[in-house]
């Protein structure tokens, strides 16, 4: 039998839509811990309306100037798959709407 998928996130603390100007793809932005190693991590993750889109940091390092790759680097994908429903939920818990929803005709 197959592991299950260790958990990254451990507690979101914000998340926000950006439409990103009018011709730009629309994103969320999410601000969340996660322990590495046993370390606790302030994260943020752009995650755009495309799926297969995802960036994360460390948001200390990314605070403190420190945005190289290979140091202050994070698999987008290995976050994607948790981040996506995390921020439908938070949504339809903080404002009612569920973003997956079909949207309803005028008709």
């Amino acid at each position: 039998m197959k592991a299950s998928r260790e958990i990254l996130v451990e507690k979101v603390s914000q998340i926000d839509h950006h439409r990103n100007g009018i011709a730009g793809c629309p994103f969320d932005v999410v601000t969340f811990t996660m322990k590495d190693e046993g370390k606790r991590r302030n994260m943020v993750a752009v995650v755009f309306d495309k799926p297969g889109y995802c960036a994360v940091l460390d948001a200390d390092m990314a605070a403190a100037g420190n945005v190289t790759f290979g140091v202050n680097s994070w698999r987008g994908d290995d976050f994607e798959a948790e981040l996506r429903p995390l921020i439908r939920a938070w949504y339809i818990d903080h404002y009612g709407y569920d973003p997956e929803a079909p949207e309803e005709s005028d008709t």
